[in-house]
């Protein structure tokens, strides 16, 4: 985060919280804790700490503990839910046919793959030495 990008994020905290603004100290000491942040992720955190409707400016910790938590939030990808039982998931034929477009056995799966990375180079075929 630039300086800058902090004056600007000051002044959006000052028009919102006019009677708790931060004075001059804590908006430097504040842009020192939060100055290798991304500004989405303190753009966030200030939208986040101020969503919760309170009647004070936040503090650094504050500010820091909701940047952190944006950080992460941006960092995690979207995870997928499991299915509640085995019985929600889906059965081998289907898979094969929705993956490859036929119905495959195991085996043919598995020949197929090795195949592919036969192709690629990531399997080397080894020859079997007749014990010399």
């Amino acid at each position: 985060m630039t300086p800058k990008e902090w004056m600007e994020v000051c002044e959006w905290v000052s028009v919102r919280w006019p009677s708790t603004a931060w004075h001059a100290e804590q908006a430097v000491a504040y842009y020192q804790d939060l100055a290798e942040f991304d500004p989405v992720d303190v753009w966030a955190a200030v939208q986040q700490l101020y969503g919760r409707g309170t009647a004070f400016a936040p503090t650094g910790s504050q500010l820091l503990a909701a940047a952190t938590d944006a950080r992460r939030a941006a960092a995690r990808p979207e995870r997928q839910p499991l299915p509640a039982s085995s019985t929600e998931r889906m059965n081998w034929k289907d898979w094969t046919l929705k993956t490859y477009g036929r119905e495959m056995s195991a085996q043919e799966v598995i020949e197929m793959k090795y195949q592919e990375r036969l192709r690629v180079g990531i399997v080397r075929l080894q020859e079997v030495s007749d014990g010399d």
